[in-house]
C-alpha cells in the first residue's frame, strides 16, 4: 500500500515580501502561460503527499486571483487572505491514521515517503514539522565543531538519518496534522496563515508539536537556481519516455543550464 494513501495535502503558496514594483518567482511563474500551467501541475506532481488530485489543493493569495482567473486548469485552487480555508470533507469514520500535509510551495521535496511515515507513525504527537535536509543523505561529511566554535573534525554519514529538530521559525517544507485532532486547531474552517500563530494555536489546543529533520532532496524554487531545475524536471516528465533525461534549458546567452 502506498504511504500517502489516503491523506489530503495543501500546497499553499505564501507571498513574499518583495521590493516595491518587485513581485516573487512564484508569482511571476502563475501569472501567465504557459509557466503557470507548467508550475501548478508541477507543484502538484511532483510534491505528491496524496493519493489523488481530489485530495490535493493549491493555495494561492487572494490578490493574485485576477491573473489566475484567466488560466484554464483542472486542479483545485482555492485562495486565501488573512487565513487558510480548508476546504476537506473530513470524515470521521474513515480518517483513522489519516494525515493533512500542509507543503511549503516553495520547496519541492524527494524523500522516502514509507520511511517518513514509519517516522511519524512512533511520534507521539498529532501535529509534526517536517524539514528535508540534504545534509542527512549518506556520505554527506558534516563539520563537527567544538563549543568555542572552532572545527573538531568530520562527521561521514553512511546512510541517510532523521533526527529531532529546533522547532523552525517559519513554515518548513511540509507539516503533518493529524486529521482525527484537526478541528481543534481550526476557526470557522481556517487555519492560521502564519507559523507563529499556528504553534501558538497548537499550544492553546494542547496539542503537541514535534520537528524533526529528515534526509531528502529539495528544492527552492523562489530561488532561480532551483526554479529552473524544476521546470527542466516538469518538462523532462512530458517528454516521451526515450528522450527524458535530456532536457535543457538555455539562459540569456545561449547556454545549457
Amino acid at each position: 500500500m502506498k504511504a500517502h494513501v489516503n491523506n489530503l495535502q495543501l500546497v499553499v503558496i505564501h507571498k513574499k515580501d518583495s521590493p516595491p514594483n518587485q513581485n516573487s518567482i512564484l508569482q511571476i511563474s502563475v501569472s501567465d502561460e504557459p509557466l503557470a500551467a507548467i508550475t501548478l501541475d508541477g507543484l502538484m506532481n511532483l510534491n505528491p503527499w496524496a493519493d489523488t488530485c481530489e485530495r490535493t489543493s493549491i493555495a494561492i493569495p487572494e490578490t493574485w486571483e485576477k491573473e489566475l482567473k484567466a488560466i484554464p486548469t483542472p486542479l483545485n485552487i482555492i485562495y486565501y487572505n488573512k487565513k487558510l480555508p480548508i476546504r476537506f470533507s473530513l470524515n470521521s469514520r474513515n480518517n483513522n491514521g489519516q494525515w493533512l500535509i500542509i507543503s511549503n510551495g516553495r520547496y519541492v521535496t524527494d524523500v522516502d515517503q514509507n520511511w517518513l511515515f514509519q517516522i511519524l507513525a512512533d511520534q507521539d504527537a498529532p501535529v509534526i514539522a517536517v524539514t528535508v535536509d540534504p545534509q542527512l543523505t549518506a556520505f554527506k561529511e558534516r563539520i563537527r565543531v567544538s563549543s568555542q566554535g572552532k572545527v573538531a573534525g568530520f562527521r561521514r554519514l553512511y546512510s541517510d538519518i532523521a533526527q529531532e529538530a529546533p522547532l523552525p521559525t517559519d513554515w518548513p517544507c511540509h507539516v503533518f496534522i493529524r486529521t482525527d485532532t484537526l478541528k481543534n486547531l481550526m476557526t470557522e474552517d481556517t487555519l492560521p496563515l502564519s507559523f507563529p500563530e499556528f504553534t501558538a494555536k497548537c499550544e492553546t489546543s494542547s496539542l503537541a508539536l514535534n520537528s524533526i529533520k529528515i534526509a531528502g532532496a529539495v528544492l527552492d524554487i523562489e530561488t532561480e537556481t532551483g526554479f529552473l531545475n524544476f521546470i527542466t524536471r516538469r518538462l523532462d516528465v512530458l517528454w516521451p519516455k526515450q528522450a527524458q533525461g535530456y532536457m535543457q534549458i538555455a539562459d540569456s546567452d545561449n547556454c545549457s543550464i
